[in-house]
């Protein structure tokens, strides 16, 4: 995972409240094998039992700080995580990253915040810990286990991990007063630790659409939505979690390189790939139509379809702008002559051409419509220096294109096969939104979706891929087929990541940005 001599970043662990730094023994196992791992227990909690909650926020954070070394990965799991976060945003150079779990910026309801527990439930959970404090920690532990397939195992799990509930709850009246305190969410867009926000898809208490919101207030942070898990995805599936966590930090905090793709071996594979290119593009007709989704009212006169590939979307740029001269330009030669075959009216232009060196004149065109096809370029800023230049003043740029996260899940799996480069590289929402301002482009929108398909097996995976041409092209991949032993060693490595019904998931990062090219 690290480069020659270099450092492994260590792993602090911070766990929940009314919880200890014992429920995650199964996690620390499964990360021993990654980075240095530690646990940190919370004051009024497991082997710290007898010590007092801090009171004040400050002195909470000071203690944090004073604890968790510079430069580790914090991984906090409800209060621990919103306590990262916290630690995060007040000292914004002391962690190298971190990871929440089953956490939310805001916990309680508010009339813009429909994610959080209602007030009137918060002051009854209090009311209960005061009167009986084991009979509420009780209750805690099915909550946090409700809806999750291994639901009985895991709230004997949380109690043991929990241990003996105090006599008096008035010091974890104070720690839960921190939970509901804070409003994090104006915060969140300036914090640049580079994070990842895990969410159960079945927990009871946050609401696993707080991951979309974590995506919408911090464009450039991870997320991931366990499938068939509940709060405690890390008893419920350590190994997956850990496998989520490895790779995080293998792409985001470790710093090699990403090796660049090869244009000839790009064009070659998606001119294969045009006659069988349709009956496989679901995801690209569905990403297109979200696209075309994001535009406001246009009259172009010129629009360039940029990556136009079989020529679907010219056509419906073409039926949405019945004015304007349409022109389809892409890299790969068996994809213009296939689009040209299609175009039986011969209304539309084809053009074999370079996203980096466009063969339009400048200030040509009015609208740039670009659908999946910029993470093809080595980098995002030489495509969006040229996507300006042909623009006219006050011209538009609709682009739908993949981002950090894209089939982690397939990265992770090759992984604990070899060391070799087995799925492209993929830039982070931040060095695209960096380079379409250094290009002289304004982000008028920016929209994330993750798209999370399921495959019978690897191979069904692998097959799409080929078929739409978007297997692995990178220099550093690996070089022939992968023999049946590999195969079988990568099935295994997917199958920690599987859907509760057996089917492995592929995660498909969609960054939509509708980009403007100011007046002169």
């Amino acid at each position: 995972m690290n480069g020659p001599g270099a450092a492994r970043p260590r792993l602090v662990l911070l766990h929940g409240w009314g919880s200890s730094a014992a429920v995650f023994a199964g996690l620390a196992r499964s990360l021993a094998n990654v980075t240095d791992v530690e646990t940190l227990e919370l004051p009024a909690h497991g082997e710290r039992r007898g010590e007092p909650f801090p009171r004040d926020s400050q002195r909470l954070l000071d203690w944090l700080h004073a604890r968790v070394p510079a430069g580790a990965v914090l991984v906090g799991w409800s209060l621990g995580g919103q306590l990262a976060l916290r630690l995060a945003l007040r000292h914004p150079r002391h962690l190298a990253a971190l990871v929440t779990i089953a956490t939310t910026p805001c916990f309680l309801r508010t009339p813009d915040w429909p994610f959080g527990m209602t007030p009137s439930a918060w002051e009854a959970f209090r009311a209960g810990l005061a009167h009986d404090p084991a009979a509420q920690l009780a209750r805690f532990a099915a909550l946090q286990a409700h809806g999750d397939r291994r639901g009985r195992e895991l709230v004997r799990e949380l109690r043991a991990a929990a241990g003996a509930a105090p006599e008096s709850a008035g010091e974890l009246l104070a720690a839960l007063d921190e939970l509901g305190a804070p409003d994090l969410r104006a915060q969140l867009a300036g914090l640049l630790t580079p994070s990842l926000h895990v969410l159960g898809e079945c927990d009871a208490i946050v609401d696993a659409r707080v991951a979309d919101e974590f995506l919408r207030l911090q464009p450039q942070a991870s997320g991931w939505v366990v499938p068939g898990a509940a709060h405690a995805p890390l008893l419920g599936v350590p190994r997956a979690l850990a496998a989520r966590i490895a790779d995080f930090i293998a792409t985001r905090v470790d710093t090699l390189p990403a090796p660049a793709p090869r244009k000839h071996a790009i064009a070659a594979s998606f001119g294969r790939a045009a006659p069988g290119y349709e009956a496989a593009a679901s995801l690209q007709r569905m990403t297109g139509n979200e696209l075309l989704a994001t535009l406001e009212p246009l009259a172009p006169r010129r629009v360039l379809d940029l990556g136009s590939g079989t020529g679907h979307f010219a056509a419906v740029l073409a039926g949405r702008f019945p004015q304007a001269a349409i022109v389809g330009v892409d890299l790969a030669e068996g994809m213009v002559r296939h689009a040209r075959s299609r175009d039986h009216a011969h209304r539309l232009g084809w053009v074999c051409g370079d996203a980096e060196r466009l063969p339009l004149a400048a200030g040509s065109v009015d609208l740039v419509f670009s659908n999946l096809a910029l993470q093809w370029c080595a980098s995002p800023l030489p495509a969006f220096l040229e996507i300006a230049r042909v623009l006219a003043p006050g011209g538009r740029a609709a682009i739908a294109t993949l981002a950090e996260d894209t089939l982690w899940e397939l990265r992770t799996a090759w992984r604990a096969v070899d060391d070799r480069v087995h799925v492209n590289h993929f830039d982070t929402v931040g060095t695209l939104t960096e380079a379409a301002r250094a290009a002289g482009l304004r982000v008028r929108t920016l929209v994330q979706r993750c798209h999370r398909p399921a495959y019978a097996d690897v191979r069904a995976l692998a097959r799409e891929l080929r078929a739409l041409g978007a297997h692995n092209l990178n220099q550093g991949r690996a070089s022939g087929l992968a023999g049946r032993a590999s195969w079988r060693r990568l099935q295994e490595a997917y199958a920690v990541l599987a859907n509760p019904d057996g089917s492995l998931p592929a995660s498909w990062r969609v960054v939509y940005l509708v980009l403007e090219k100011c007046d002169d």
